[in-house]
């Protein structure tokens, strides 16, 4: 048996999820692990990706403000400095 969590939901939220529950022929709390399971991923993967960015700095490997600006403006976009 899975372990149980509480969580308390503002009445205009647990409304919003038992219309989506229905709308879905879905259980809410399929819906609210569902929801929970993308959250964590989504938040993994930024957190994987800044630690990229701080090893990068930290190694030395950065441009400078001017060098993106040509590699943007190289590749089409309108840069403004």
């Amino acid at each position: 048996m899975q372990p149980v969590t509480t969580v308390r939901f503002d009445p205009e939220i647990r409304e919003q999820l038992d219309k989506m529950a229905e709308q879905m022929d879905r259980p809410r709390a399929w819906i609210i692990k569902e929801a929970v399971a993308q959250y964590l991923e989504r938040e993994a993967w930024y957190l994987a990706e800044v630690q990229k960015g701080i090893d990068d700095a930290e190694a030395g490997r950065v441009i400078s403000h001017e060098e993106m600006g040509a590699r943007l403006k190289a590749k089409g976009f309108n840069v403004t400095p």
